[in-house]
Order: structure tokens, then C-alpha cells, then sequence
């Protein structure tokens, strides 16, 4: 096969449509809707983070980190401290994570979209942008990770695997965006990252330990790891991975999932509005009570309808 025929395949594989459109995206392509709920799952999780700031396994990661981490731009929720953004991501994400009150959304597979959040925090914060371009990392996060919960059949869950498994495709995409990675960098970076992160699902069976909730952040931390050397090219040969061969083959994955946008009405439509399962963001308490008009002492038992 000539070269040129190899670049055609490779950008043909559904990683490469997906990188293709993960570093094309644009704040002005987004829905207002779509901002408006990125902007509730960030409030949303960095209340998360302020509370797992202050448990146990968290300050056992910090400890690590402490030890490890290098000096750079991204900061870590709670202590201000500036470090690379590889091990940024991991802590943020484990802060936001550990409690398992953050966002939920459970299809095939379930998935916790916001774990990615950190992903875009440290990457634009090491690339210096605005916070139109974090939006626009909070909502690829959720599309993808929502897509991939809706895309294999039967879900990875079924076959013995945690959805970290679907993170560590996630995170590249998100984290490459975010620097400003070519899409063909991006691609790259999901085949380094996805390849070799297969998470067991043993993690949530029996006696839960604290891997319960570190594994996904350290698919988070993958992406942002396989994305940071914008040196990343085609390996052997000059040809690029598609990470779903890595995956075995042995569920379907409908393609349909990574078109996009979404469209509803003829009008785009992010699944980040879809998002929360039986776990919305504060905000919809803050709705209900501007609706009905309670006050601090109105308040009784919550039940969960």
C-alpha cells in the first residue's frame, strides 16, 4: 500500500474521526445550553473537590505527590500549590471523585464525566488560556465519555471492565485540545493512553477499597500524561493506531456515536445536557427553592423521588 494510501486509511479509523473533531471545536459551536451546564458540572465538582480535599485517601495521594511531582502551572484545588499537570490532574480528579457524590450517567456503561474535569484544568492552565477554552474542555469530556457510555454493546461492564477503561480514551482527547495538539497528535495520544489502561472491574466488586475511586482518575491523569510531548508522531512504519483494535473487538461499537454534534430539532445538541442520572448539581435545589420560596427553616426530610 503507497503511503498516501495509508494516510487515507488511518484518517478513516474512528479515533482519527474523533481527534478530527476534538481539535476542531470552538466555543462559538457550542449551544448556550451547553455552556450553561459546564459551567453547573464545574461548580459542581469543585465543591467535590473541597470535600475530598479533606479525606484520607486524598491526603495520602498528596503525600505522594509531594514526593514526585514536578514544579509547574497547574494548580492543586485546596493547597494552591503549583505542580505539572500530569500529577494536577490525578490529584484534582481524586478530590472530585473520592466522596462518589459527583455527576453520573449510566447507559451500556456508566461513566462519572466530570473525572475528566481536571484534564482540562491543568492543560489550559499549562497553555495559558481563557476560560472559553476550559469550557470547551468541560463539554468534550462529557460528549465523549457520554457517547462511549451509549457506543459498545454489550458495555464494557458486562465483560469484567471498569469504565476507566472508557476514560483513558477520553482523557487524550480532552487534554490535547486543551494544548492545542494537531488532531493527528491527538489520535496519537488515545492509542498511548487507551492501549494500555484496561481497568479490571474488580475494583467495585466485593470489600470496596480506595481504588474504587482512584482508578478513574488515573485514566484522567493517562490522557494528560500521553498528551504532554507534543513530540508524539506515527510510530513504526508512519502508521497511526486506532485504539479499538487494541480493545479486542469483541463488542460492537456503533458509529454513529462519534458524529457529532448531536442534533435535536435540526439544532446541535451536547450531551452534557443530558448528564446527572439520580446526581444533578446543586443548582437544581437552588431551583426549587427559588421556586416554591423556602427559606433556611422550611426545610425538612429530602426524599429521593
Amino acid at each position: 500500500m503507497s503511503a498516501t494510501k495509508e494516510a487515507v486509511a488511518a484518517k478513516e479509523t474512528i479515533t482519527a474521526k474523533m481527534a478530527r473533531w476534538a481539535a476542531a471545536l470552538e466555543f462559538n459551536h457550542l449551544s448556550q445550553d451547553a455552556v450553561y451546564q459546564a459551567k453547573r458540572f464545574l461548580l459542581d465538582s469543585v465543591g467535590c473537590a473541597l470535600g475530598g480535599y479533606q479525606q484520607h485517601d486524598v491526603k495520602i495521594a498528596l503525600q505522594v505527590i509531594d514526593e514526585i511531582a514536578g514544579r509547574g502551572p497547574a494548580t492543586v484545588i485546596g493547597t494552591g500549590k503549583k505542580i505539572d499537570p500530569v500529577s494536577a490532574s490525578f490529584a484534582n480528579a481524586l478530590m472530585i471523585r473520592c466522596m462518589d457524590y459527583n455527576d453520573i450517567y449510566w447507559k451500556q456503561d456508566p461513566s462519572h464525566p466530570s473525572d475528566i474535569f481536571p484534564a482540562a484544568l491543568a492543560c489550559c492552565e499549562r497553555a495559558k488560556s481563557d476560560g472559553r477554552e476550559l469550557i470547551v474542555g468541560l463539554v468534550l469530556g462529557h460528549e465523549f465519555e457520554m457517547r462511549f457510555c451509549e457506543a459498545a454493546f454489550p458495555g464494557i461492564r458486562e465483560r469484567g471492565w471498569h469504565h476507566a477503561t472508557l476514560t483513558a480514551f477520553v482523557s487524550p482527547l480532552v487534554a490535547g485540545r486543551a494544548l492545542h495538539l494537531s488532531w493527528e497528535q491527538i489520535q496519537h495520544a488515545v492509542g498511548i493512553s487507551a492501549s494500555r489502561h484496561c481497568t479490571l472491574g474488580a475494583v467495585t466488586a466485593g470489600k470496596l477499597t480506595m481504588m474504587k475511586n482512584t482508578v478513574d482518575p488515573m485514566a484522567t491523569q493517562s490522557g494528560v500524561l500521553a498528551d504532554k510531548d507534543e513530540r508524539f508522531e506515527a510510530g513504526p512504519g508512519g502508521k497511526s493506531p486506532d485504539s479499538f483494535a487494541c480493545a479486542g473487538g469483541r463488542y460492537s461499537l456503533r458509529s454513529e456515536q462519534v458524529r457529532s454534534p448531536y442534533e435535536r430539532d435540526g439544532r446541535p445538541f451536547f450531551a452534557v445536557r443530558d448528564c446527572g442520572g439520580d446526581r444533578r448539581p446543586p443548582s437544581d435545589s437552588c431551583a426549587i427553592r427559588d421556586e416554591k420560596d423556602y427559606g433556611p427553616g422550611d426545610s425538612g426530610a429530602v426524599e429521593k423521588g
